[in-house]
């Protein structure tokens, strides 16, 4: 279209919507609408989380509803290595940025742990309304670093029943207070180029002596960060930060 104007909008399409006409979320479309003031005739982002992406034409702006038609579409190719993250869950706030800053450093997958030593309790039905709460957020991450992935966010799980399903992970990582627990590096420096990285990290009091146990029993290397005791959110940022120089995105980094 002559004189299109082009944002920097970015609207997210489930990955099973496949017309080039496609209506929007009623959630997608006020954001984009409302909020980035996208109108009729502009071009904007389109994406799926699942590597496509490409450009659109608003076709229809309403306050509930925008239309927008497929203009171009290419293959973005996924996150290497796979990362899996599996944080026990913490409080609300923490929890949030917790996943908002995974999406940005190429989590593609999060295992949400109930940790026995974990504050926050989910009843009955609690479990899928966190779920959609965290899916939210990892979408809205997803839009604003401009990632063609983001990860799948699994329902909060005990560790034994996770580890029982054997996740085959090349490289397994539990972060441990243990004593005998080995430096990042050290870990790092020993291992092969993966295709898989798990990474299991506790709650503020640490994993309990039997998820200890299950850990290492599943494979799992346990790895300490250095003198100071972090937070359990600062703590998976800190690994996920030295997995992306080490092995992702780019040429790979060098372990000192």
């Amino acid at each position: 279209m002559d004189g299109a104007s082009r944002t920097h909008a970015r609207g997210f399409i489930p990955p099973d919507l496949a017309d080039a006409e496609v209506s929007l979320s009623e959630l997608e479309s006020s954001h984009l609408a409302r909020v980035l003031r996208v109108r009729v005739g502009d071009r904007i982002e389109w994406f799926d989380g699942r590597g496509a992406e490409g450009e659109a034409e608003v076709l229809a702006a309403g306050k509930k509803t925008l239309r927008i038609r497929r203009l171009s579409s290419r293959r973005v190719r996924p996150p290497q290595p796979e990362i899996v993250l599996l944080p026990a869950v913490l409080r609300e706030g923490p929890m949030d940025m917790l996943l908002q800053k995974a999406v940005e450093l190429g989590v593609t997958r999060i295992q949400p742990v109930l940790a026995e030593r974990g504050v926050v309790r989910l009843e009955a039905g609690q479990a899928e309304s966190r779920r959609a709460r965290w899916e939210t957020i990892v979408l809205n991450a997803a839009r604003q670093c401009r990632t063609a992935w983001f990860p799948r966010v699994e329902p909060p799980r005990p560790l034994a029943e996770i580890l029982a399903e054997k996740p085959g992970f090349d490289l397994f990582l539990a972060c441990l207070l243990a004593d005998n627990a080995i430096p990042l590096s050290t870990a790092l420096r020993a291992a092969a180029a993966p295709g898989v990285i798990g990474v299991a990290v506790g709650p503020e009091g640490d994993f309990s002596p039997a998820e200890e146990a299950e850990l290492r029993r599943a494979g799992a290397t346990a790895v300490r960060l250095g003198p100071r005791v972090l937070r359990a959110e600062t703590a998976s940022l800190h690994v996920l930060s030295v997995l992306q120089f080490v092995f992702g995105d780019g040429a790979p980094g060098r372990v000192p």
